[in-house]
């Protein structure tokens, strides 16, 4: 049994769940048809008599377990990521980050029209699918984690994509780990910006969205507030009410999508929140909101923004500049907060943007890496294939230490996930590791090692 898969439901959680739907109190609801005050007691009311009498769990557990699975990290850091590969092993990697309250499953839509790309879908600790979470876990910490564990899976330099909770990890991740970031998809930049925001060093027009943002807070931001200040009260009544869950998510699915009639069947809303309900995780699903975090100030790294156009609070470009690195700002028409799923083709060319940018920035840095090659720096993949080649002839190139930039130690990597580089003469490609296996043969005990490469040539000590 592969244990990366997420596990069975058991016969008798399904039987609960049921039986608690059915027990569900009615109470007076004096807002019962005022959508501005919460979801609606009608649909709520025929939500509950599908979940209980019409809805089967078990098959779309069997769709979202035969996804290909894997786990990476170490004890205490590790992940549970949905890892697609593409045919080719020099292919780019894209990291995809969900938010709240939603999953892994906010980019199923999305994952069939990424062929050509490896890409990595973490179920971030704390939600559904994810790694039990023992302890809670900061913004900070889930970015770490998640760049130890796709470091483990091969990938060195990679595109994170996300928005919501998933856009707060990778503005922090990118921020934290600049050698392995290329570039960044954003569809809003962090909200915990705003909250340092001068208005006076912003432009007008950003200045203005600061007065927006702070009018959606005092209208529909009562759920922030309470899960950052009291997550162990909500976590014990949703815990324990599959009717109160429902409402809490719901509510949102249906407030933050552009037409959430369109974009969201009965059964698809309904395996969003009970994957909460029998991972337990709603109150997991909470630590990113009340553990404090530190947001950088600004990120560098290249970005394209796609701004959905009914997203909960699109921000405009001269807003988002002053946070991160926006080379391209994409506005559409359709499409809100759960752009992944609701808008996958628009999405998925968005992200594939910024692939390319992120290579085109890649090529960019090239000559620096170049000046910098009498230094003792070269490529990533040449050094590491150094270090590879001395320790199999009895020494170390690079010393005792891990390398600050490319230590083999900081950097474990599994053989066949190296990318493939030209090999003049002989009309076709080769990995590092092939390079490794040939001088091995070649390479007697003890001897030096230069391997040129495109970036300069390194020179083993």
């Amino acid at each position: 049994m592969n244990e990366a898969v997420p596990p069975e439901a058991a016969d008798e959680a399904l039987d609960d769940l049921r039986a608690r739907i059915q027990r569900t109190r009615r109470v007076a609801n004096p807002w019962a048809d005022d959508r501005a005050r919460g979801l609606p007691a009608g649909e709520l009311e025929a939500l509950l008599e599908y979940w209980a009498t019409g809805y089967d769990w078990r098959g779309h557990e069997r769709r979202i377990r035969s996804l290909p699975w894997a786990t990476a990290g170490v004890e205490g850091g590790e992940l549970r990521v949905i890892h697609q590969r593409a045919a080719d092993p020099s292919a780019p990697a894209v990291v995809l980050q969900h938010g709240w309250p939603d999953s892994v499953l906010r980019f199923e839509r999305v994952l069939p029209l990424l062929g050509g790309l490896h890409v990595v879908v973490p179920a971030l600790p704390g939600f559904p699918f994810a790694v039990p979470l023992a302890s809670p876990a900061s913004v900070n910490r889930i970015a770490d984690v998640v760049a130890g564990a796709v470091g483990e899976l091969g990938y060195d330099r990679y595109t994170v994509s996300g928005g919501d909770v998933g856009g707060d990890v990778a503005e922090v991740l990118a921020a934290g780990h600049p050698d392995r970031v290329t570039a960044l998809h954003l569809t809003n930049v962090s909200p915990r910006h705003a909250a340092a925001a001068d208005p006076a060093r912003l432009p007008p027009e950003a200045a203005g969205y600061l007065g927006r943002a702070a009018q959606w807070f005092r209208s529909d931001g009562g759920y922030i507030a309470e899960q950052s200040t009291r997550p162990g009260t909500l976590t014990a009544g949703l815990a324990d009410s599959p009717a109160g869950l429902a409402a809490w998510i719901v509510e949102k699915l249906a407030a933050w999508s552009a037409d959430a009639a369109a974009a969201f069947t009965r059964d698809e809303i309904l395996t969003w929140v009970t994957a909460y309900w029998l991972t337990g995780s709603i109150g997991t699903s909470f630590s990113t909101y009340a553990e404090p975090a530190a947001i950088p100030d600004r990120i560098d790294t290249p970005t394209v923004l796609s701004a959905f156009a009914h997203d909960i609070k699109p921000a405009p470009r001269s807003y988002a500049e002053a946070f991160v690195d926006v080379r391209e700002f994409i506005e559409h028409d359709a499409g809100g907060h759960f752009a992944a799923w609701e808008q996958p083709a628009a999405y998925a060319e968005d992200l594939r943007r910024a692939v390319r940018l992120g290579a085109r920035s890649e090529r960019a840095a090239a000559p620096r890496r170049l000046r910098d090659r009498g230094k003792g720096r070269a490529g990533g993949a040449c050094r590491r294939a150094a270090a590879r080649v001395g320790r199999r002839a009895g020494r170390h190139p690079l010393g005792s230490g891990p390398c600050g930039r490319h230590g083999a130690s900081r950097y474990p990597h599994r053989r066949g996930t190296f990318p493939r580089y030209p090999a003049h003469g002989l009309g076709q490609t080769v990995t590092p590791d092939e390079i490794v296996d040939a001088l091995h043969q070649a390479v007697p005990p003890g001897a030096r090692v230069s391997i040129p490469c495109r970036e300069g040539t390194y020179r083993s000590s």
